[in-house]
């Protein structure tokens, strides 16, 4: 003996959740942003300065869907950013691993922040 359901209103089910997808997929984009643009302005504020040059070449990239993830790069473009940020010597202004702290500062509450901003209202 075999038993048959039928669900009415199926196509619309997958509508509204591929629009569910979508919408949870704008917040989740928005709650990262957020947390890149809060990390480049901590890094900002610990980078070594003479010129300024270096600090007013920060960036956040825009967000690209890579497969099932969200990513976004913080970095800074300066072309003496990598050696800045790798050498342990006295700046007048600023640090090293300017970029790297600020990241391990944060990165135990992304996760959570980002899934805070990325509920549904």
């Amino acid at each position: 003996m075999a038993g048959y359901a039928y669900i009415e209103g199926i196509e619309e089910l997958g509508e509204s959740l591929s629009r569910e997808q979508g919408a949870l997929l704008e917040r989740i984009t928005s709650a990262l942003m957020q947390q890149a643009e809060a990390i480049k302005a901590v890094s900002q504020a610990i980078v070594p300065v003479q010129s300024g040059a270096l600090r007013d070449s920060a960036y956040v990239s825009q967000p690209a869907v890579v497969g099932d993830s969200v990513q976004v790069v913080i970095g800074y473009s300066a072309p003496y950013a990598a050696q800045q940020h790798e050498l342990p010597i006295d700046h007048h202004q600023g640090q090293y691993k300017f970029l790297e702290q600020p990241v391990n500062q944060v990165s135990p509450e992304i996760a959570a922040a980002i899934a805070e901003l990325a509920k549904v209202p």
